[in-house]
């Protein structure tokens, strides 16, 4: 998997800031993921945003990077796509769901994680929820 470049996250914090969409498809640094982290949470304005992490290597981020990019205020949409994260990133992201009211959407597609992981996004959902294999 060929890394992001720098020029690559700035593009598509501009698309962002522009557009209300935010994209990347490559490998991201720790770093990376930090200043995607500081622009979210910079964001000005009330309008709610999407955000497409596939096939960053999010497994390769910490829990509190994670923690933080999912807790985003008016992220409504998280794709997550072709990430190995693992039934523990899940959880953090079925964690911190609970508390964003304005997520509507989670893609979680190729992630490769287990029952704990489902159990985890299940309980946050509540019993009339379902999840689409």
């Amino acid at each position: 998997m060929c890394a992001a470049s720098d020029e690559t996250v700035q593009n598509a914090l501009e698309g962002l800031s522009k557009y209300k969409v935010g994209l990347i498809d490559h490998g991201l640094s720790p770093s990376q993921v930090d200043t995607i982290i500081d622009a979210l949470w910079s964001r000005e304005g009330d309008v709610p945003f999407w955000l497409t992490l596939r096939n960053a290597c999010m497994h390769r981020c910490s829990p509190s990077q994670l923690q933080r990019i999912v807790s985003t205020p008016l992220l409504c949409t998280l794709n997550l796509s072709r990430n190995p994260l693992g039934d523990e990133k899940v959880k953090i992201i079925a964690d911190e769901m609970v508390h964003n009211k304005t997520i509507t959407s989670l893609n979680l597609e190729f992630t490769h994680f287990r029952l704990a992981g489902v159990t985890a996004l299940a309980n946050m959902l509540g019993k009339n929820s379902r999840i689409r294999e």
